[in-house]
């Protein structure tokens, strides 16, 4: 900038904000430019200055945003291919132990092994199994949290901070049925604390190819 020790810079980027250290009282001058991610607007770049700032400086703070928005392009797809990977590694091996001649609670403990590993948040994740009348849960399983989760799980609730969009948030309960042939033999549930982040829609993709046990 042509005048660095009065200027003031702010990022915005999902509702966060970060300023530079160098605010003042007088910075009658700005300038600004959008941060788009995938062609949606997620935050904005601006220039303050107490002097007038130029068309050059305008083209700078483009090419920073620009930039920026690569950046975060990279880490979307990135994270994207970390979560698929995980998927991927989840049902991988579940459906290898199904190949296996072992007991249902061997089978159970399986997924459980696998599937907690592939949520968002698997420190604090609990899955229970229901099928044909029996129950199999996960070491951390409480049945009080689970009951109270039950009756209070809203789609509207507040969504997670790793979410890009509020629709992906839906809840801290997730349940798929275990069906074939179209008769339903049990459930398989997983959940999070109520006052922890809730579950996303790439979450609920884990569990549903698993509806074929």
């Amino acid at each position: 900038m042509h005048y660095p020790e009065s200027t003031f810079v702010v990022i915005e980027i999902d509702e966060k904000r970060m300023a530079s250290m160098n605010q003042s009282q007088n910075l009658a001058h700005g300038l600004e430019s959008k941060i788009c991610v995938s062609g949606k607007v997620c935050g904005q770049l601006s220039v303050f200055n107490k002097h007038c700032l130029t068309i050059a400086e305008q083209r700078l703070i483009d090419a920073i945003t620009s930039d920026l928005a690569k950046w975060l392009e990279r880490k979307q797809v990135e994270e994207l291919l970390r979560i698929r990977l995980k998927e991927i590694t989840c049902l991988y091996e579940i459906r290898r132990s199904m190949g296996l001649e072992l007991s249902i609670d061997n089978v159970c403990e399986n997924i459980f092994e696998h599937l907690i590993p592939a949520m968002q948040f698997p420190g604090i994740a609990s899955a229970v199994i229901e099928l044909n009348g029996k129950r199999f849960t996960s070491s951390d399983y409480d049945q009080n949290r689970i009951d109270k989760l039950q009756s209070k799980t809203s789609i509207d609730d507040k969504v997670c901070y790793a979410c890009y969009q509020k629709s992906d948030a839906i809840g801290s309960f997730l349940q798929s049925t275990i069906s074939l042939n179209d008769k339903v033999y049990g459930y398989l549930s997983v959940f999070y604390p109520e006052d922890q982040p809730f579950w996303c829609w790439r979450n609920k993709g884990s569990l549903m190819p698993l509806r074929m046990i």
